[in-house]
């Protein structure tokens, strides 16, 4: 090891910064912690889908209605109940 003369700081060759596990037990565990929120994103994205497919359905039902009711509101005979 070799100390860096401008601040004592000792100086490493060849060891880079690197993120290193000590037993396989913290690599299952950040591999299972990685599948379950792949899983949890995968159920997300599954239920903003069925979200907006049950919003997209409402909103062409809704203007189907309001047509029909526009429709019915411009025949005079319907709204005042004469014939």
């Amino acid at each position: 090891m070799q100390v860096n003369s401008d601040r004592d700081i000792p100086n490493h060759h060849g060891h880079g910064a690197a993120v290193r596990f000590y037993d396989d037990m913290d690599t299952h565990q950040m591999h299972q912690g990685l599948r379950d929120l792949s899983s949890h994103q995968i159920r997300v994205g599954d239920d903003l889908d069925k979200e907006i497919d049950r919003r997209n359905r409402w909103e062409i039902q809704s203007k189907r209605t309001f047509a029909e009711l526009h429709e019915a509101l411009r025949k005079p005979d319907l709204v005042s109940g004469s014939r």
